[in-house]
Order: structure tokens, then sequence, then C-alpha cells
């Protein structure tokens, strides 16, 4: 995972300045202080998550681009909104509509630890000029980093990497992969219709990777796919073991996945 420490001194030095009215949060006298975890948490959201998404919540999910241009039918966008909504806390739209008006009961609401200990992955997916499967992306690991305010200085590892960049990772067998292997969330981004080389280069490349995201559905850990394509095209059906290896179809096909389709089928 990133080094985070000068962007959290960064956070740090802002939010003493903003709520303790100090120069220096070593300085501050409160016995229950938040400064530094809060910080902490910034600095995981901006290490981790794209930077056009750091501020992005899930009330900015309504189907719009950013010229409020509608790119996703109402009925497609309210059924990802409840898919979020029901991965992060576990409540109904109409629920999270008036618990969402509270930011702590909001919090206390977040089932994500849970989530972890089961392994409960997520596949996004839609047509290439689709827009807002990485914003949905972010909504849920921006949650799942506010998860370390909880009580019990809850830890955890994050990555979020490129399928291209993982490919060669995993390949050249780097520390890099291995960070990612290890990380208790990973976010693969960007995973298009490239996948679909040779045969002898798609029989190296999943023999490479399969390990890799075998080891992570074993134990437990949450892998967010983002696909650039609808994965339920009858050609990618019919070759997915071929293609990604039998770690990711088990993935792909297990009860413990979470699906956010950006269309209708």
């Amino acid at each position: 995972m990133k080094d985070i420490t000068n962007i959290r001194k960064r956070y740090e030095k802002i939010f003493a300045k903003k709520y303790c009215n100090i120069d220096n949060i070593s300085l501050c006298k409160k016995q229950t202080c938040t400064c530094s975890k809060a910080a902490e948490v910034y600095a995981y959201i901006e290490s981790v998550i794209p930077e056009e998404f750091h501020k992005c919540t899930i009330n900015d999910f309504n189907g719009k681009n950013k010229n409020n241009e509608r790119i996703l039918d109402i009925d497609i966008a309210i059924a990802i909104k409840k898919q979020i909504i029901r991965y992060c806390w576990d409540i109904k739209l109409e629920d999270f509509d008036i618990i969402s008006k509270d930011i702590y009961k909001l919090e206390k609401k977040a089932i994500l630890y849970k989530r972890r200990e089961n392994g409960n992955n997520v596949i996004i997916y839609g047509l290439s000029n689709v827009l807002g499967r990485s914003l949905i992306a972010s909504i849920i690991m921006k949650e799942v980093i506010k998860q370390r305010l909880r009580p019990g200085n809850y830890i955890e590892t994050y990555d979020w990497v490129e399928f291209s960049i993982l490919k060669e990772n995993i390949i050249n067998d780097n520390e890099d992969a291995a960070n990612s292997r290890s990380s208790d969330w990973l976010v693969v981004d960007n995973i298009d219709e490239t996948i679909f080389a040779t045969d002898k280069q798609s029989s190296f490349v999943v023999s490479k990777i399969d390990p890799f995201f075998g080891y992570r559905f074993k134990n437990k850990m949450p892998t967010i796919f983002i696909f650039r394509f609808d994965i339920r095209k009858s050609y990618f059906i019919q070759r997915i073991e071929k293609l990604l290896g039998f770690s990711v179809l088990n993935i792909l096909k297990s009860n413990r996945t979470f699906n956010i389709p950006l269309s209708e089928k």
C-alpha cells in the first residue's frame, strides 16, 4: 500500500488549524481529538481513489454526466444506487434517504466490515461508452476507507490498479503485484476487450493471473472488478475461463459477488 505519511501530515495541519485552532496537532489538549484519525482517512482516500472522485459520494450518482446530461435510464440508475446501498449499508433506498440526513446514524449502519469478513466481491460492467463505472467503485471504496473511524482502531489495506498494469506486475512477479495480492480491498479498473488476444497469449496470461485471484477468493479478500464492456455478452460467457481463468470464473459465479450492470441485459 502507498505511503501516506506526507499526505497525512498535510491534512493534520489543516484539521488542527480548522477544528482545534492550533498549528500542530501534537499541541492539542483535547482528550478525544479526532483530527489525526480523520487526517489518516483523508490521506488514504487521496492516495487510493482517482483524483476526480476524491469528493464524490453516493449522492453524486444520478445517471448523469458532468454536463448534467442523462447517460443512464432513471430505472437503471436507481437499481445501481440500490445495489451500492445494499453493499455498504444493507438498507432499503427509502430508509437510506431518511438515515443519510444524519451522517452519524448512517455510519453506524455501515456493514463493510461484514463484506470484508464474507469476502463479498463486486463486479461493475457496461459498454465502453457508458460513464460511471469508476465512480461507483470510488463511492464504495471511500466508504470502505471511512471504516477506519470505527471504534477499535479499524485497520485495513487498499489498492487500486489498472488491469493492464496488474497483468504486467503479476507476470514480472514484482513488489507491486505482491501488495495488490495481499490488500484487504482491491479495485481492478479498466478491464477491456483487449484481453481477447491469441489463444497462446491468453493461456500464458491466465496461467499467471489465475493463482493471484484464486488466492484472494480463497482468503475472502474483496475485489471490485470494473469491466468496460457487458460481461453478459455470449462470446464472453462462453470463453470466460479461457480468457480470465477459473478463479475469476468462480468469482463471477459466486453468490458472494454483487453484480452492478450499467445497462439492461
